[in-house]
């Protein structure tokens, strides 16, 4: 933090070296953000046993997914949260290392993770709208970790990228290569 400059952070307020009592050496504490920062935490969700890794919102704000680091079956569970409760729905199966990036489809029916296991797991939405389950697990489908996913805007496609160079094209439940 050597170049560390007070008026760079995301801040509502003027900071002087003479108005502060704070020490710069330092990374600065919840309490300093919490009463100088523009967006002040809310609220906390408790539910992963390590530090969360991955999050995503669906579209239409009612959900929030979160995978947290894991070598473990037990601790990697993509945990689905209620956005304006800010409860826990649910705990979805799937994975067995740390889920590395998680997307909702546009139309928020599915939902897409990846993981350090080298897996896709797709979780679709149930009958009545109000649940996810898992309706497709592709193992081992990348040589090495999968960093990255993403949708196409049709919801009927989606992408997976790899540490081992490469990029793959999935349709649910088929892949195309």
């Amino acid at each position: 933090f050597s170049n560390f400059n007070p008026d760079d952070m995301l801040t509502n307020k003027q900071i002087s070296e003479s108005s502060s009592k704070t020490n710069y050496c330092s990374p600065p504490d919840e309490d300093f953000l919490y009463n100088n920062t523009l967006w002040p935490e809310n609220s906390k969700l408790y539910g992963h046993g390590y530090e969360i890794i991955s999050i995503a919102v669906s579209h239409d704000g009612s959900l929030i997914a979160s995978g947290g680091k894991s070598q473990t079956e037990q601790h990697s569970k993509l945990i689905l949260w209620d956005a304006a409760k800010n409860s826990l729905l649910k705990k979805l199966d799937g994975h067995v290392l740390t889920i590395v990036q998680i997307e909702f489809s546009y139309d928020d029916k599915y939902i897409l993770t990846v993981s350090r296991d080298r897996s896709l797991c797709l979780f679709a939405k149930t009958a009545d709208g109000k649940d996810y389950h898992l309706i497709q697990m592709e193992k081992e489908t990348h040589a090495r970790i999968i960093w990255g996913c993403s949708w196409a805007k049709d919801s009927e496609l989606f992408l997976t990228g790899s540490r081992d160079n490469f990029l793959k094209i999935w349709k649910k439940i088929n892949a195309i290569f």
